[in-house]
């Protein structure tokens, strides 16, 4: 799986631009001036998930495919650049009947990036912008990113879409469990054929969902899919996995040291 055309960001430098939003990122009904700015919510972005350096070395295969997903998984730390300027301070902020929002834009040579937040009672959202040129492309106030946060979960949401604006990534996670413990789970989807689920546990530990999509399902939903791989690992590098079919029915099972 390769993701050659999201390697969007070497570097960003902030653009201040006062009360006044460059009006390629302008959203008409957003942005109305405030006496005082809250800060803006932090768009965490998970931990990397770090492995036991004996499975990492190890020959067995389904050591491997922990590696190879925990690889992909870890791609998603290319995008937390995206967000630097919500710690910039050049933000504007409005607080509306729907709720707070806040705007910041971003300059990278002759691409403007523009970062908007709005609330809710549920959620906050992010949405990221692009203008201008991008890997040789001109794009127009492309939705490159679109996230969210749940409040009540902690949970976190990402899509990213390509320069025809086609949902091609979509991303969950979170950054500790239901008891508060630090524990990094990431679920992808590229909308093709990928998915899966992986989570690290704070000794070590973790386990590798792997789902397969249906033959002919055009459809993203759970249902067009099926897990076909079940990979549990220990601090100590030892692992187990099962594999089923289509219908959930056991295929084969095993395990390394």
């Amino acid at each position: 799986m390769k993701f050659e055309k999201m390697n969007l960001v070497t570097g960003i430098y902030l653009a201040l631009f006062g009360m006044v939003v460059l009006s390629q990122c302008s959203r008409d009904n957003l942005i109305e001036p405030a006496s005082a700015t809250p800060e803006p919510p932090e768009f965490r972005f998970p931990s990397k998930i770090t492995l036991p350096e004996k499975l990492v070395f190890s020959a067995d295969s389904m050591a491997q495919k922990i590696v190879q997903h925990a690889e992909l998984a870890n791609q998603i730390q290319k995008y937390s650049s995206l967000f630097a300027g919500l710690d910039s301070g050049a933000i504007s902020y409005a607080y509306r009947n729907s709720g707070r929002t806040w705007q910041t834009n971003e300059v990278l040579d002759t691409l403007t990036i523009c970062i908007y937040i709005s609330e809710n009672e549920y959620q906050f959202s992010f949405l990221v912008a692009i203008d201008g040129d991008y890997e040789g492309n001109e794009v127009d106030s492309l939705d490159f990113l679109a996230g969210s946060i749940e409040k009540a979960s902690g949970g976190y949401s990402l899509r990213v879409s390509d320069t025809n604006n086609k949902v091609i990534e979509y991303w969950n996670w979170q950054n500790e469990n239901q008891n508060h413990v630090p524990t990094t789970w990431i679920s992808f989807d590229n909308h093709v054929d990928s998915r899966f689920y992986i989570t690290e546990e704070f000794d070590g530990s973790g386990e590798l969902i792997i789902s397969k999509v249906r033959s002919g399902s055009a459809s993203h939903s759970s249902s067009s899919s099926y897990q076909e791989y079940a990979i549990t690992w220990y601090a100590d590098g030892s692992g187990q996995w099962i594999r089923y079919d289509h219908a959930l029915r056991l295929i084969d099972s095993g395990s390394w040291r």
